[in-house]
């Protein structure tokens, strides 16, 4: 920086002023009386060269160096960077015991059996055709198959099953569609009592009529259409009557039933046929002999009860919140200072959602900046969760959170848009952001349920935060220059004074320039305000010359000038949106001009 010594010139002339005196006091001559004491330099323009600011970056106006959150892309572009996670876990476990209920082991009531007497039943000769199956009533009360001869056993009766899934109301369960069970079975039990051993060759025959809404598997004895299921118990081993159990897969329900509003169902089964069956042979040595049969109806896995293994239907649960903050380190106190408006122009939050639930989740997401003062404006977000097919498949989905619509933006290919207002969110730079998340299933949604299921649904919000504004931008750098001309003082109390020389810029944002000046003790010398407004370049990093124009009205200030500073603010330009860069700086060359010279009296000087 250049200085010039305005006290030493004003000695000289002094010097030669006083030589006169001299004479004139020996010829007894005053001159003095009505000599001019003042002296005017420059003639038309006094120019005193003051030096430059220092090349101020647009890293120092927002005092940026790269770190943990601040970056540069491979332009050198200047972007914030920052994530939080989630995660959160959605058990349905309580309905494996909500959705288990008792079965059933219905007892038919005890009743005698007659077997047939070998003497009423014709011999299967060429002489006497006898029919393969002969009905009852060609032979009253006595049933020929092949070989076997049998007898109607009389057990038909009708019986009411009741169950009812409350306490999975209480847990969440809004309606039910079908209940898939877990090893669960229908099948007989017969006692026999009164002979002293059971022909090897007897089996029972039992019917069941059921309700058609229980899905069976698929097997030659259960019969869809008629919705019945017949079982033939054999004698094992033992000596017992041992039936093959059917599998009961499933049980289903209308949506409209009315026994959904209290989750209480009746349902009604029914033993249609009973026979006992023994071979003609065997039949020979227990002709006409009486049994005492017993018979049940059993319906449960081996426990005894309807265990669930997964269910279709509505729920509705609530899922524990999730509250997490991110602290923001690294961030420099003017970003996040309230005189600072950074009106960041594109500014993006992403969202993933990872799941592996087969129920429809809801989440709502507030995003709430932290400032020394208090929260900020919060950004409020609906997002729907993906459904998977399968808990052991993970389906993820993306959300692109911003003002506008980012169609067109390759970088948005695979996202799902959500409009909010994250421009207003980021109007400084907080301390931390706070992720609160609550999350439910839809109970308007039906859904697949996996009962002992624990499904995750995990994330993360991330915040992409390029360095380009929008034309409420407001953020200021300022330099000082010390070491200013003693003269400068009397020069601003007896003249206009012009800031001039050049200010050289690569920024491609407008930047509004101020200057004031300051006393010895960094005070601000009160006179009026001395702005010019500096374009930004047409081309980003092409430097553009501008003229120094800053006029400075002649003023009595109180104290003398010690600091000249210059203040550049940034300001949006006329294409807002445009990136700032590492690169782009502003640097000001600096001359005073005083218009038309500078008038001084040697009597308002102090040596």
């Amino acid at each position: 920086m250049m200085r010039f010594n305005f006290k030493t010139a004003v000695i000289a002339v002094l010097a030669a002023v006083s030589a006169v005196a001299i004479v004139s006091c020996s010829s007894e001559i005053d001159l003095t009386d009505g000599l001019d004491t003042t002296v005017t330099w420059g003639g038309e323009a006094f120019s005193l060269p003051i030096g430059s600011t220092a090349e101020i970056a647009v890293g120092d106006f927002l005092e940026l160096s790269e770190g943990d959150i601040i970056r540069t892309d491979e332009d050198g572009n200047y972007y914030l960077e920052f994530s939080e996670s989630f995660s959160q876990t959605i058990s349905m476990t309580q309905f494996t015991s909500r959705l288990t209920v008792p079965g059933f082991a219905h007892d038919l009531e005890p009743r005698p059996v007659r077997l047939p007497e070998i003497g009423d039943i014709p011999e299967n000769t060429p002489d006497v055709d006898v029919p393969e199956d002969v009905p009852g009533e060609d032979i009253p009360g006595i049933i020929v198959d092949g070989d076997k001869i049998g007898v109607n056993m009389g057990f038909e009766e009708e019986f009411i099953y009741e169950f009812g899934f409350e306490e999975a109301k209480d847990e969440g369960l809004v309606s039910i569609d079908r209940v898939d069970l877990s090893e669960t079975f229908l099948r007989p039990e017969i006692e026999l009592s009164g002979l002293d051993e059971l022909p090897a060759s007897m089996e029972v025959r039992v019917t069941v009529e059921v309700p058609e809404h229980y899905v069976f598997e698929e097997s030659p004895m259960v019969d869809p259409e008629a919705g019945t299921v017949t079982f033939t118990g054999v004698m094992n081993d033992e000596g017992v009557v041992e039936f093959t159990p059917v599998t009961l897969v499933a049980i289903e329900f209308e949506p409209g039933d009315d026994a959904m509003q209290d989750f209480v169902f009746t349902d009604t089964f029914a033993v249609t046929q009973s026979v006992l069956m023994v071979s003609r042979e065997d039949l020979e040595g227990v002709s006409g002999r009486v049994m005492d049969a017993a018979l049940t109806i059993i319906a449960g896995s081996d426990d005894g009860n309807l265990r669930p293994e997964s269910f279709r239907g509505k729920v509705d649960i609530d899922v524990d919140p999730v509250n997490e903050s991110l602290v923001l380190t690294g961030i420099p106190d003017m970003l996040k200072s309230e005189d600072a408006s950074l009106d960041f122009y594109n500014p993006r939050l992403t969202a993933r959602v990872s799941t592996n639930a087969n129920v429809p989740v809801d989440m709502h997401a507030q995003i709430i900046p932290v400032f020394p003062t208090g929260d900020g404006d919060e950004v409020s977000l609906d997002l729907e969760a993906p459904v998977s097919p399968d808990p052991d498949v993970i389906e993820t989905a993306l959300f692109w959170i911003s003002s506008d619509d980012p169609s067109g933006n390759l970088d948005a290919a695979g996202y799902e848009w959500v409009e909010a207002d994250v421009r207003g969110l980021l109007t400084r730079i907080p301390d931390e952001v706070r992720v609160n998340i609550t999350a439910g299933t839809d109970p308007t949604e039906s859904a697949y349920v996996v009962c002992d299921e624990e499904y995750t649904v995990d994330g993360e919000f991330a915040f992409n935060v390029p360095f380009s504004f929008g034309d409420s931008l407001r953020f200021a750098v300022r330099d000082t220059i010390e070491g200013m001309p003693e003269i400068l003082s009397t020069l601003v109390r007896s003249a206009n004074v012009q800031i001039a020389g050049t200010v050289t810029t690569t920024i491609p944002v407008n930047v509004n320039l101020k200057a004031y000046f300051l006393d010895s003790y960094m005070n601000r010398i009160e006179m009026p305000d001395i702005t010019q407004l500096i374009n930004g370049t047409a081309s980003a990093g092409t430097p553009q010359e501008t003229p120094l124009e800053l006029n400075v009205p002649q003023t009595d200030i109180r104290n003398d000038i010690s600091y000249l500073v210059f203040e550049f603010e940034l300001l949006s330009g006329q294409t807002p949106g445009i990136p700032l860069s590492e690169d782009s700086s502003i640097q000001a060359d600096i001359i005073l001009n005083v218009p038309g010279g500078v008038t001084v009296d040697f009597n308002d000087l102090n040596f």
